[in-house]
């Protein structure tokens, strides 16, 4: 699947044109604006790079799509430490999650990517995919930062649904204390 893939984050390239940096929900684009950067499904074209990379060993395919991804994180900074539009949410559960704090899971998880993604391609120390690796590990920190203060009451996260667990914890987004719930 790694050329299906490659041709498809083309699309997800394509996509963005006009729309200010984000990916859209589904590529190629077939409907206008409102299916656009939405939480999980435009963060696709960050999260499908590590498959890639994870999967086949694909640099080149990463360093094809890095300034994308860079340009999608650029659009997301116009929510603060809010992450991708909600439109769908959690619909697979008859217990409903907050739209929004599975927004912000999300964009925690595209910065620890991103910070990764500089790291493969940084050749040495100093150079700028090590300072861009620096500024999305503080990103990813303030996001974290922004999460407890909004969602974490006492020794316990406000919301109460599986993903509400599922996301933080595969995330990487809790402390040890708060992994043992």
């Amino acid at each position: 699947v790694s050329k299906f893939f490659q041709k498809w984050l083309g699309d997800l390239r394509g996509s963005q044109v006009g729309w200010d940096g984000a990916y859209c929900d589904v590529a190629p684009r077939i409907f206008g604006k409102w299916n656009n950067g939405n939480v999980a499904w435009g963060d696709a074209g960050v999260i499908i790079p590590d498959k890639l990379l994870r999967m086949y060993d694909d640099k080149d395919t990463l360093a094809e799509h890095y300034e994308s991804m860079e340009y999608y994180m650029k659009w997301l900074e116009q929510f603060g430490l809010e992450g991708p539009n909600t439109a769908y949410g959690d619909w697979l559960t008859y217990d409903m999650t907050d739209k929004r704090y599975i927004s912000v899971c999300f964009y925690a998880y595209d910065a620890a990517l991103m910070e990764k993604y500089s790291r493969v391609l940084s050749t040495h120390d100093g150079d700028d995919f090590t300072k861009k690796a620096e500024k999305y590990a503080e990103l990813r920190r303030r996001i974290i930062e922004h999460f407890y203060e909004q969602y974490v009451e006492g020794d316990d996260l406000k919301f109460k649904t599986q993903a509400a667990y599922l996301l933080p914890l595969r995330f990487d987004m809790l402390d040890e204390e708060l992994r043992r719930i």
